[in-house]
């Protein structure tokens, strides 16, 4: 039994150690994500603007008004689309299930299509914004 448990949380810490890996990954791609862009901002500027508020110049305004706000919508989009998948994978109980197996994506298509072609608005939304809304009908 002691073998077994020993196998069991040699499991467990090489999936801890790998997640705090991957956290810390994503931690990394975000910061650099947040660095790079048409003026370079060096990472501990970054950190120091994110702890602090202040920086040189106007790079406190470009990360706190413009670039935070894209990475942070990215990784939560990413997360979405992640559960999304988990979601639809758990409900088939099918685990290369996609949103073609439901057809999701027609049935999203489809939506565009009548906002492009017909120009309808069937979610009463204003007009930039009927293509994608109609796509979640």
């Amino acid at each position: 039994m002691s073998e077994e448990r020993a196998l069991y949380d040699g499991m467990i810490r090489r999936r801890a150690v790998l997640t705090a890996a991957l956290l810390l990954l994503v931690l990394l791609l975000f910061l650099l994500n947040i660095s790079i862009g048409s003026s370079s901002i060096s990472l501990s500027e970054i950190l120091a603007i994110l702890a602090t508020g202040k920086g040189q110049g106007h790079n406190a305004m470009i990360v706190r008004e413009v670039r935070l706000p894209m990475a942070l919508m990215a990784m939560a989009v990413g997360a979405s689309l992640g559960m999304g998948g988990c979601e639809i994978q758990t409900i088939l109980r099918n685990p290369i299930a996609s949103p073609y197996t439901l057809g999701i994506t027609n049935a999203a298509t489809f939506g565009a299509a009548l906002g492009l072609i017909l120009n309808t608005n069937v979610l009463n939304v204003s007009e930039p914004f009927v293509v994608t809304a109609n796509c979640f009908r």
